[in-house]
């Protein structure tokens, strides 16, 4: 039963902490601190642009193999 209510007490503060963020107006929050994975605008934007690179290169192996492009 440990772990259940282990589980149990990280899902409730989860959602208590989502609500919270939630319901906070964007001038008070100014940051996503709140959420879990604490990224700044400058380190979103980074994963972002990585994550366009991936699919970039996931498109060009595709076509090469099928022969398009």
């Amino acid at each position: 039963h440990e772990i259940a209510s282990t589980h149990y007490r990280e899902t409730t503060s989860w959602v208590a902490d989502r609500d919270r963020w939630r319901d906070t107006p964007w001038e008070e929050a100014g940051t996503f601190s709140d959420m879990t994975l604490h990224l700044d605008a400058a380190e979103l934007k980074e994963l972002g642009a990585r994550l366009l690179a991936l699919i970039g290169e996931y498109d060009g192996r595709d076509a090469g193999r099928e022969g398009r492009g």
